[in-house]
């Protein structure tokens, strides 16, 4: 008897059930849910993607009182070295003075003798607002409800407005408060050069006054050590994932396993985008009209990397012409390669760009060659001494190379200016262009760079990434040799998971509450451990921030037009009861500007909404295609719907097996227009509309059955430490079987009483 717990993993609950499966029967013998304790917004800004999470606006707080302390504190210290010096201002000057006033001492201060303590009294004002200050590395952040790019695009304004008119920020404020006493300056933000450059211009003038005090050993301490004072940032480094190929498993000081080895490489390095190139083009894979694989040579592989070297992305139509395939001639690429085509070398692109503009010869500063050399490897596990073909580590001395991570890793303008100027040679201009680059935001791959050396030689002898990995003495795969399965010891319980150790709170206590419910499970000697468990998880845990906000949108917008279309139906068809079917048949419709595409008729909305001989149609079937989602879907004559049958639409207009049927041509063409067209068929609906048998299980199938999001692997890993064989299904695969067993209806019929209450 076989033991299988099936799993529905959802944001607010997860479902279970526990199955006993014989030769003869499957007998559920235990089910439920397991509530996750979420509170309502954060449900609601995990589903949205809300990029201002609970966690981030608790840090967002804590950030400000953490300036308005060091703020305080920096008040106080110069409150300390004033006194000390005799400087130190009286009450009046902070509690009688004007805002006026303030400001006039303030450009008074400039190019006026002024008083010590009114010295004093202008820095503590200076101290107030020190101006805006950039972290190269924060580039996606926000500022006050703007996207930064904006907010440091009119720091940049107001700062060539200020220089233009060749004064201080004190002079210019004070000058504006003379015209307009109400004036508002707190939108009015300048960069923190700018107060800097007035501090210098304050202290040298009075300087002259009062050589004996003002030193340059207190100039150093008000304005370095206190006023402009800076902390960096803390190294996030600890963060950083650790390489599973070269990290191995130790004991800690605690007595807990963790892993110790490199941490991964940024996306942006250059020898990721040059891994990450080769890896996409040896999985390139193309097929004719009749489905045979086209093989790609040596040289035709190379060219393409060397296109993806020099440019961000390759289209189909760019693989096409290197490979002179026909155009117009039908080809089956892979659906990422035929919706985004091949990701091309963006850092290399980045620079070049930048080269460009100042017209510099890229060629010298964006060489990366590789020397590949024989060296002996120790196993990781057994010791054994292995002759593998490494990258040297002279890459790490290219030019492209050393530009790269001085632009990655140094964080300073200033400073990541001088080395670029001085130890790289780049002209200045140049330099400041590079150091507005931001190669952080890309994050991390999922290899460290000693990896990533081991794996190249590999793939430039023409292996794919599976024979490269093999060839370096790795794994490339997660999984498990079914005698290595069946030998591994298996935990009694599985440890819960430390507080933020999957950086993302809700996923964290969702897999926590799925790690509690299997745990009591396997103590429970009704249920016993199961040989198996099968996962369904919701789309919004497969998806990322960016991914769950788009959907968010989508869904919002769909939502929108739903409503307009249900007051269409409403009041010009007299429908008084909308229903999804309807609104979705109106949707139909119009995306074909009412044309059947099988017969090229134009077809009577009246009958289309009444289901007068007007039939829904599966493009692919469901039974090739676990998809009953609207871009499967268009309408047709009933009777040419019964002819399709078991066929997808392209066999079917291609064979023409009965009369009445357009002519394959003039069905391709009409298909062309309404993809091209601003509200026609999306490019998705295409693709169904051109597929063979032949293109599915590559297309759709294999994807829905293997299940590549890191919730998935993280979810898998966790419950292979007690269970042997971990598998997921697809949503669509289990909305095609529930409808096959006939579940639907007995879920209507259970409700029936409910909805006949609602009316």
């Amino acid at each position: 008897m076989k033991k299988i717990l099936g799993l529905d993993l959802g944001i607010s609950s997860i479902g279970w059930a526990f199955i006993h499966e014989s030769e003869n029967e499957s007998v559920i013998v235990g089910g439920g849910v397991r509530i996750v304790p979420l509170t309502t917004d954060e449900k609601d800004e995990f589903t949205s993607g809300n990029a201002i999470s609970k966690n981030r606006k608790r840090a967002m707080r804590r950030g400000a009182r953490r300036n308005q302390f060091r703020f305080r504190l920096r008040k106080h210290h110069l409150r300390s070295v004033f006194e000390e010096v005799g400087m130190l201002p009286e009450a009046s000057l902070f509690t009688k003075i004007s805002k006026t006033d303030l400001w006039g001492l303030r450009s008074k201060a400039v190019n006026e003798k002024i008083t010590l303590q009114e010295l004093a009294r202008v820095l503590f004002h200076l101290n107030q607002k020190r101006g805006f200050k950039s972290n190269r590395k924060a580039g996606n952040e926000e500022e006050e409800g703007k996207k930064l790019s904006d907010y440091k695009a009119e720091i940049k304004s107001n700062q060539e407005e200020l220089q233009q008119s060749g004064m201080t920020i004190g002079q210019y404020f004070y000058a504006k408060l003379l015209e307009t006493p109400s004036y508002r300056m707190k939108g009015k933000v300048f960069p923190r050069s700018a107060y800097f450059d007035e501090f210098e211009r304050i202290w040298e003038h009075q300087t002259a006054y009062y050589p004996s005090i003002l030193t340059e050993d207190l100039r150093k301490k008000v304005r370095d050590e206190i006023i402009f004072y800076q902390r960096r940032l803390r190294s996030q480094k600890a963060l950083v994932s650790k390489c599973t190929f070269e990290s191995i498993e130790i004991t800690g000081k605690d007595g807990k396993k963790i892993l110790a080895g490199p941490r991964v490489a940024p996306i942006s390095s250059p020898l990721h985008q040059y891994c990450k190139i080769w890896e996409s083009v040896h999985n390139l894979r193309i097929r004719d009209a009749y489905g045979k694989e086209i093989a790609l040579t040596p040289e035709q592989k190379n060219e393409i990397v060397g296109k993806c070297n020099d440019n961000a992305a390759v289209s189909v139509a760019d693989i096409m012409k290197i490979l002179r395939l026909v155009k117009g001639e039908k080809y089956q690429f892979d659906v990422s390669v035929k919706n985004r085509g091949i990701q091309g070398n963006t850092t290399a692109v980045l620079f070049r760009k930048a080269f460009e503009k100042h017209k510099v010869d890229p060629s010298p500063f964006l060489a990366m060659p590789l020397e590949i050399q024989e060296v002996d490897v120790p196993d990781k596990q057994t010791g054994e001494i292995f002759k593998r073909r490494v990258v040297n580590e002279s890459v790490f001395n290219t030019p492209l190379y050393r530009l790269w991570h001085a632009v990655y890793s140094i964080e300073e303008d200033e400073d990541l200016i001088s080395v670029l100027t001085i130890q790289l040679g780049l002209p200045e201009p140049l330099a400041q262009e590079l150091a507005k680059l931001d190669l952080t935001k890309a994050g991390f791959a999922s290899k460290s760079a000693r990896a990533i050396r081991k794996i190249l030689p590999g793939l430039l002898e023409g292996l794919d990434y599976s024979g490269a990995c093999t060839a370096a003495g790795y794994r490339h795969s997660e999984q498990q040799t079914k005698s290595e399965n069946l030998e591994r010891q298996l935990a009694a319980q599985i440890e819960l998971l430390n507080k933020g150790a999957l950086r993302q709170p809700v996923v964290e206590r969702i897999l926590n509450q799925l790690i509690n419910l299997v745990n009591a499970l396997l103590v429970d000697e009704k249920f016993g451990r199961p040989d198996q468990v099968r996962i369904e998880m919701a789309r919004e845990l497969k998806q990322n921030m960016q991914q769950r906000n788009r959907t968010f949108k989508q869904n919002n917008d769909r939502d929108k037009a739903h409503k307009k279309i249900a007051e269409i139906l409403t009041q010009e068809y007299g429908f008084r009861k909308v229903t999804r079917a309807l609104i979705e048949k109106y949707k139909l419709y119009m995306e074909t500007d009412g044309i059947s595409l099988y017969t090229g008729k134009r077809m009577e909305l009246s009958k289309v909404l009444n289901g007068e001989d007007i039939d829904i149609d599966h493009i692919v079937p469901k039974s090739l295609l676990f998809d009953d989602s609207f871009n499967n879907r268009t309408l047709c004559e009933g009777s040419i719907n019964r002819a399709k049958g078991n066929m997808t639409a392209f066999e079917f207009m291609k064979r023409q097996p009965v009369s009445g049927l357009q002519d394959f041509e003039s069905y391709m063409e009409m298909l062309s227009k309404l993809k091209e067209k601003k509200e026609g068929i999306a490019h998705v609906k295409y693709d169904r509309f051109i597929t063979d048998q032949q293109g599915i299980p590559q297309e759709f199938v294999e994807r829905q059955l293997r299940q590549t999001a890191y919730i998935c692997r993280k979810a898998a890993e966790i419950l292979r430490q007690a269970i042997r064989d971990v598998y997921f299904t697809s949503g669509q695969v289990t909305d095609f079987l529930r409808e096959k067993w006939g579940w639907n209806n007995v879920l209507k019929n259970l409700n029936w009483s409910a909805y006949e209450a609602m009316g």
